[in-house]
């Protein structure tokens, strides 16, 4: 479907970008928007995102995502966002007025500290935010389980399939 948006969501270290990079490519036109990047264009004042002093910024993150997720959407583009998108900032992109999915990969806690440690030259290895995140989707679940997909024992081959199957039946459309 031409102009469609996927959240593709998870704590840091479980596999989003690798997977992220596959979903995309299926599409004719597309567009890839790692939410990461958009924490790097803040040159002055940026604060860690895990920390609870980072809400604000966080929300805005979400926000200028949503709207140049929106418009290349509107120009026809199929866009897989790739971030650390909790549902507690999903408000910008039900605001959108699209259909918007989301998939959230959430292995058991010891596969995403493994995966985290095995990410070559990523930034983000501390294990202790891994493990503060992993635990505030999981707190924060209530109402999303049939959002979540189980990446535990799965290559990224199988994950990027099964994103695809669910997006296409619309298993994964926010409400």
């Amino acid at each position: 479907m031409s102009g469609s948006i996927l959240l593709l969501a998870g704590p840091p270290g479980v596999g989003k970008s690798t997977v992220s990079t596959q979903v995309a490519a299926r599409h004719e036109r597309s567009v890839l928007m790692p939410t990461d990047e958009l924490h790097a264009w803040i040159t002055r004042g940026y604060i860690e995102p895990w920390r609870a002093e980072s809400y604000d910024q966080n929300v805005l993150i979400f926000h200028v995502a949503a709207d140049a997720a929106g418009r290349f959407a509107e120009g026809g583009y199929d866009v897989v966002v790739d971030g650390v998108l909790g549902m507690w900032g999903l408000d910008p992109w039900r605001a959108l007025g699209r259909p918007v999915s989301y998939a959230l990969l959430l292995p058991d806690a010891t596969v995403a500290r493994q995966r985290a440690t095995d990410r070559g030259e990523h930034p983000l290895k501390d294990l202790d935010v891994v493990d503060m995140m992993h635990s505030a989707f999981l707190a924060h679940l209530d109402g999303y389980e049939r959002h979540v997909i189980d990446s535990t024992s799965q290559d990224v081959e199988t994950t990027a399939a099964e994103v695809i199957r669910r997006v296409d039946a619309g298993e994964l459309l926010l409400r």
